[in-house]
């Protein structure tokens, strides 16, 4: 069959061969959240679905609880709609909560845990909180600023809630000390007391429209203070829905998460995709790159999602040299860029650890609810994002909105169900994302360039936004700057890098933060020089940079990003 009918992606959409029939006239849920994670698992109550440091879950047990915890947030007078704020790490308290809020039509509002007491306040005032969920480590920083806000009670949890004695646990579980002057604050209220309040007590009737929000997000804030954003329990479901129709799987196997629940990629793709599944979730609170070897051996995960900074670790790590690999049946990455070295040299390592897949990667905005372009297994090209998800429809536009065709650049756009009700108090930026066409589609426009290719595989070229623009005798040029981490990452001796701005006199020129691999031995004068005669070899002068900056890590956003406006903070001066 001709794919290529017309030459345009958003027409032919070629990617369709890489899905079953099932799978493209499959009906996506509308359900709340919480049904359809029951709904998938109810029949299957004996089956594991937590894995804690040992303590192992059932479905059965999973729902018991979370009726527990739905019971007691309505007694303490959570109402249907409202949202309630959690700040946490990823560990069962919070799953709990999540499922728990849902179940009774509430809102949750996963904020960062490393948030500012000024942001703190900013977070619990946009969403007007009343209540707020707290691990005991943040708890001393919320109470300090919950008199300027509407909060009533912040109910306290620890780490060791459903952790096993420490001998049983297998890793150096480090509890940070902290100030528990808190505990004294009259608007705390210990989760053990927070339980007792279902004591003896029903689940009253609710009502949760599944169009309507059931978790609030919150963008990276690189250009101001966080966006808010809406997603609707139909959006969740949407996203979870495409991959039970097509992600190969049996129940049972073992998906780590080790993806902050603070972000959307953290509570979707790593906590309700997997558990909607019916695999075994098992959930590390705080993930340590060093301990990957542990984390394996362990609890041979079947399935591993994460951000490029989370796995690339592996490779440098002295003591995966004879971990065996054989358990994965999937590694993907998304959230941030994996250049096409990496992919290779990673896939590589796989290899030779005796594991017969490769690293997939993904794309997604939290306001598609994190995931909207995937590789699978059977359907990867090294260099690419991967095809969009079967429910999915992509486009790649020229500077007069015009589609592309194949091979050409241009901003990338997605049509997805899972697409969100809008930016929470402000419709401007909404309508500037999201741009209605005239058959009534919603189109988002990423702000990222890509092209997709005849497969219907889609290869991102970089973020528009993030342009440098150098000047030189008066002239001024627009840089990518990751065409330039590309070709300094060509370099073997060179691990990562972040190229930023700097200033020169009166022009504006380019800095490059390099890391070295640490298996390498060479000088850095001696790198810094082959780096400048690739570059004056290779590329135009306003591409090459003039500083060299040889550091030991990159600075990462919580998200496990590469943080370059800290570096640009840096060196600023």
């Amino acid at each position: 069959m001709n794919h290529q009918l017309t030459g345009y992606p958003s027409i032919d959409k070629p990617w369709l061969k890489y899905y079953t029939e099932d799978a493209k006239n499959g009906k996506l849920p509308e359900c709340t959240i919480y049904e359809y994670m029951y709904q998938n698992n109810k029949e299957h109550l004996d089956d594991y679905a937590i894995d804690y440091f040992g303590t192992k879950i059932t479905y059965g047990e999973l729902f018991k609880n979370i009726e527990k915890v739905a019971i007691s947030f309505q007694e303490l007078g959570v109402c249907s709609g409202e949202v309630v704020t959690i700040v946490s790490l990823s560990c069962v308290t919070s799953i709990l909560c999540f499922y728990a809020l849902n179940k009774i039509g509430a809102v949750s509002n996963y904020i960062n845990v490393l948030s500012t007491e000024e942001e703190l306040k900013d977070y619990l005032n946009d969403a007007q909180s009343r209540y707020v969920v707290s691990l005991d480590l943040f708890a001393g920083k919320i109470l300090k600023v919950t008199e300027k806000t509407k909060v009533e009670k912040c109910i306290v949890y620890s780490l060791k809630e459903w952790m096993p004695t420490a001998t049983k646990v297998g890793f150096s579980v480090k509890m940070r000390k902290f100030d528990t002057k808190f505990l004294s604050n009259n608007n705390v209220l210990l989760w053990k007391e927070f339980l007792q309040l279902s004591d003896n007590k029903t689940l009253k009737k609710y009502n949760k429209d599944p169009k309507t929000a059931g978790v609030l997000g919150h963008t990276g804030g690189t250009t101001g203070f966080p966006k808010t954003i809406l997603i609707d329990d139909c959006g969740i479901n949407a996203v979870a829905h495409q991959y039970y129709l097509t992600f190969e799987r049996e129940r049972g196997q073992k998906f780590l998460n080790i993806v902050i629940p603070f972000v959307i990629y953290g509570i979707l793709t790593c906590m309700h995709m997997p558990l909607s599944l019916g695999l075994c979730l098992v959930v590390i609170p705080k993930f340590n790159d060093n301990e990957w070897s542990k984390y394996i051996k362990k609890y041979q995960p079947d399935f591993i999602s994460a951000v490029p900074s989370f796995v690339l670790p592996m490779l440098k790590d002295t003591k995966m040299s004879n971990v065996d690999l054989s358990c994965l049946k999937l590694l993907a990455v998304g959230g941030d860029g994996m250049n096409e070295k990496s992919e290779i040299e990673m896939n590589k390592f796989l290899k030779n650890h005796n594991s017969n897949i490769e690293i997939l990667k993904g794309y997604g905005m939290s306001e598609v609810c994190a995931s909207a372009v995937t590789g699978m297994n059977g359907a990867n090209k090294v260099g690419s994002i991967g095809v969009p998800l079967v429910k999915n429809n992509v486009k790649v536009i020229d500077e007069n909105q015009a589609e592309c065709k194949y091979g050409e650049v241009g901003e990338l756009c997605l049509l997805c169900p899972a697409l969100m009700i809008g930016y929470k108090g402000d419709e401007t930026a909404t309508n500037e994302l999201i741009h209605i066409n005239e058959k009534g589609e919603k189109w988002v426009h990423t702000g990222d360039l890509a092209y997709v290719d005849e497969d219907g595989f889609v290869f991102l070229q970089g973020r528009i936004k993030r342009i440098i623009l150098t000047t030189k005798d008066g002239m001024g040029y627009k840089v990518f700057p990751n065409i330039v981490e590309a070709k300094i990452k060509s370099n073997d001796n060179v691990f990562g890098v972040c190229v930023i701005g700097a200033k020169d006199g009166e022009n504006q020129v380019l800095r490059a933060c390099i890391v070295k691999k640490q298996s390498v031995d060479i000088s850095n004068e001696v790198l810094e020089k082959q780096l400048r005669d690739m570059f004056n070899k290779d590329m135009p002068e306003y591409q090459r940079p003039l500083y060299y900056e040889f550091v030991d890590s990159l600075p990462l956003t919580p998200v496990g990003k590469v943080d370059y406006k800290k570096l640009e903070e840096m060196y600023s001066n």
